[in-house]
């Protein structure tokens, strides 16, 4: 963000978003020209939102070229963030104060909504586990010992931003609907922080607003939810110098958090909604996952009293309720091999004396 764009933003304030040329001049064209492109480049950046297809245009015959004359345009959350800085000037000084922080300061800011609390409880207690991190470089405003500061709240936060940690987002149905959640992560977006969203099970990817959606995210809903939880702190300790910790304690508050996940926002799926080969299959596919197996509708079938094309339709209704995933590039068939999502290992461990009863009858 340079000068010239923070005044563009300036202006399309100012102007209530209709902007239009000043004249007939070919000055007038020319300015008009170039104040288009540089709401263009916001628009790109996410600052603003321009519907090229609804500006005014001319015909212009002095040089026989497609010209704007006027059009209307919208600043978005992340733009209103940089112009409350007031002036370029206090703007450059955030980024300034960015530049030259003190490395004793925040590392890791997690943000979720108060109605979380048990979950960024997980949070904290795993990146503990996994991280040679102080209890002051993390914030976490649910949390005892990682609150945020006294003081006007948007302003600690903007404080606490500036430290230029990594953000880590719990998505949540709860958190989507927090105006706090919303502000950090737009004032997050605006300094181009990392940031790393982590889904609860019973959303997707597209729960998140844009322009985040553009972030990887963990998905507790995939099978590979742990091994990405891995891998953020493998990302956090090269980011952030932090070392990672020895040993497989980290394992165990990964497995806790995963877990008060999926109890806190399990998918609609039920028990209720499951049939005796359903259980079936869920359980031959843990079996042939664990023996580093093929587990596709051929094999499980060998274990059941059904055909192949009966056992590849319930896999398909079970897809559809992120039961099971899979990881193919030829499409869905007869050999594609399936997964458990961690809701369906939740689901075989709490009924296994249903599935046990499934087995003996098969």
């Amino acid at each position: 963000m340079d000068k010239n764009l923070f005044e563009t933003l300036q202006t399309i304030e100012d102007s209530n978003g209709i902007l239009k040329i000043a004249g007939d001049s070919d000055q007038d064209y020319l300015d008009f020209d170039n104040l288009t492109l540089k709401v263009r480049k916001l628009d790109k950046m996410g600052l603003v939102n321009f519907d090229e297809s609804k500006g005014k245009t001319i015909r212009n015959g002095r040089n026989n070229k497609s010209q704007y004359i006027g059009f209307q345009c919208r600043i978005e959350y992340p733009g209103k963030e940089i112009l409350s800085f007031g002036s370029f000037e206090e703007y450059q000084k955030s980024i300034n104060a960015i530049e030259g922080r003190d490395p004793k300061l925040l590392k890791i800011f997690i943000s979720h909504s108060e109605l979380d609390v048990d979950i960024a409880e997980k949070m904290v207690e795993y990146l503990i586990s996994a991280l040679e991190v102080q209890d002051h470089e993390i914030r976490c405003s649910s949390v005892p010992g990682h609150k945020l500061q006294f003081g006007k709240i948007s302003e600690i936060i903007k404080k606490d931003i500036s430290n230029n940690p990594v953000i880590i987002v719990i998505i949540t149905p709860k958190s989507l609907k927090s105006k706090w959640v919303m502000f950090e992560l737009g004032a997050s977006w605006v300094k181009d922080l990392t940031i790393i969203p982590i889904v609860s099970p019973n959303l997707t990817y597209k729960a998140i607003p844009d322009p985040l959606s553009e972030h990887a995210t963990i998905e507790l809903s995939n099978p590979n939810s742990a091994s990405r939880l891995s891998d953020l702190i493998t990302q956090i300790s090269d980011e952030k110098s932090l070392k990672i910790k020895p040993g497989s304690k980290p394992d165990h508050y990964k497995n806790k958090l995963i877990q008060k996940f999926t109890e806190s926002y399990p998918l609609k799926t039920t028990s209720q909604s499951l049939d005796d080969i359903d259980y079936k299959i869920l359980s031959y596919i843990f079996s042939l996952r664990a023996l580093n197996e093929k587990a596709n509708s051929k094999n499980i079938a060998k274990h059941t009293k059904a055909t192949p094309e009966i056992v590849h339709a319930h896999l398909l209704k079970m897809h559809n309720e992120q039961l099971v995933s899979f990881l193919t590039e030829g499409g869905l068939d007869m050999d594609t091999n399936f997964h458990l999502s961690p809701p369906a290992l939740i689901l075989i461990r709490n009924h296994f004396d249903i599935i046990e009863e499934s087995l003996m009858n098969t």
